[in-house]
C-alpha cells in the first residue's frame, strides 16, 4: 500500500537517484524491461569515480567524440565515456521522437 501513496516509492525521473542504494535512476528501451537487472544500474560513486579518472586522463578529448563544445570543457562533455553514456543516448532518442510527435501534430494546425 505504501509504494502507491509516498513520495519515496513513486516513480521517479531520469537520472534521478534512489536514496537508499545510490542507484542512478535510468530510461529503458521496452524491449530490454525484462532483461533489465537493477542492481547492474550506474551508482552515483560509480560515475564519480568514472569521471575523476576521464577527466583526469589527457588522451580523452570530447571534441573527438563527437561533442561539439561552446566555451569550454565541463564534466558534462564527458558523459560519452561514463557507463552513463547508453541511457543518455536512450533518453535522448526519446526527446527527438516527441519532439517528432509534436512537430507532426502542430503542422496539421
Amino acid at each position: 500500500i505504501n509504494v502507491s501513496k509516498s513520495v519515496n516509492h513513486l516513480l521517479k525521473g531520469p537520472f534521478c537517484v534512489h536514496h537508499a542504494t545510490q542507484n542512478i535512476c535510468v530510461p529503458l528501451r521496452l524491449m530490454d524491461v525484462l532483461t533489465f537487472n537493477p542492481d547492474k544500474a550506474p551508482k552515483v560513486a560509480d560515475i564519480l569515480a568514472e569521471m575523476t579518472r576521464i577527466i583526469a586522463d589527457p588522451c580523452i578529448d570530447p571534441v573527438e567524440n563527437g561533442t561539439i563544445l561552446i566555451e569550454k570543457k565541463s564534466i558534462l562533455d564527458y558523459y560519452s565515456f561514463s557507463s552513463l553514456a547508453p541511457y543518455i543516448s536512450i533518453f535522448l532518442d526519446h526527446i527527438a521522437a516527441v519532439e517528432r510527435s509534436y512537430a507532426a501534430l502542430t503542422s496539421t494546425r
